[in-house]
């Protein structure tokens, strides 16, 4: 089993980087699936981690699911209505709206030393540019600054081809100083309600053959990346 795996991430590493600098690829980047069969209802989660010692101030994730992938839009039925867009903005759905919980997240923020910082994300109403998802990190994980809420979207509408997308990172974060927080990996699992699975792997094709896209952007960069998920279990 850890051969075909193992292939599996040396596939993924060895795919030929796209930067916008011309340079190496600062992450690497992974899919996992709770279910990688071909056809299955499934959870996605998506990581980077810095490959070596250069760690940017990432800004925008976005996930490109696979020709033939769809999200079951009744996974995400629930919602948490915001009314701020601030720091603050998911406390509400923390308190009152638990059951529009769609999943989770976790960043290492490296700022005057590293900091891990782990967040629920919850379908939400009223977002920011359309934004329907939003990740609510509890006060008190970064300097002692209060609560964070960063907003992002996944694609509900069946458009071609769906995608996840969390835009702005760092203009959402509410850090002192007006500072900004270099991130060094993060983790972003993509569940559906209760932990329904919300997404479909292509019928007849199998995970691993399947090609998720993967962008990350930078001030002055971008890394681009198309990986084959591997399984969670």
């Amino acid at each position: 089993m850890c051969r075909s795996v193992c292939l599996v991430v040396l596939a993924a590493s060895a795919l030929v980087p796209l930067s916008a600098r011309g340079e190496a690829d600062p992450y690497t980047t992974r899919i996992e699936l709770s279910d990688p069969n071909a056809g299955a209802r499934t959870e996605i989660t998506f990581s980077f981690r810095a490959a070596g010692e250069v760690v940017e101030k990432v800004d925008v994730i976005e996930i490109d699911l696979p020709a033939g992938a769809s999200v079951d839009a009744a996974a995400f039925q629930r919602s948490c209505p915001v009314e701020t867009h601030g720091p603050e903005a998911g406390r509400a759905c923390a308190s009152s709206f638990r059951d529009a919980r769609v999943g989770e997240g976790e960043m290492t923020v490296d700022m005057l030393g590293r900091h891990r910082v782990s967040a629920d994300a919850y379908r939400v109403e009223g977002g920011p540019e359309g934004a329907n998802l939003v990740f609510f990190f509890p006060a008190g994980q970064v300097f002692g600054v209060g609560a964070q809420s960063i907003f992002g979207s996944v694609t509900l509408d069946g458009s071609d081809p769906a995608r996840i997308r969390i835009s702005g990172i760092q203009s959402q974060l509410d850090l002192p100083f007006g500072a900004t927080a270099e991130l060094e990996k993060g983790r972003f699992t993509f569940a559906g309600e209760a932990g329904t699975p919300a997404f479909s792997v292509p019928a007849g094709v199998a995970a691993a053959n399947a090609e998720f896209g993967t962008v990350l952007r930078w001030d002055g960069g971008s890394q681009r990346q198309r990986v084959h998920a591997l399984s969670r279990r």
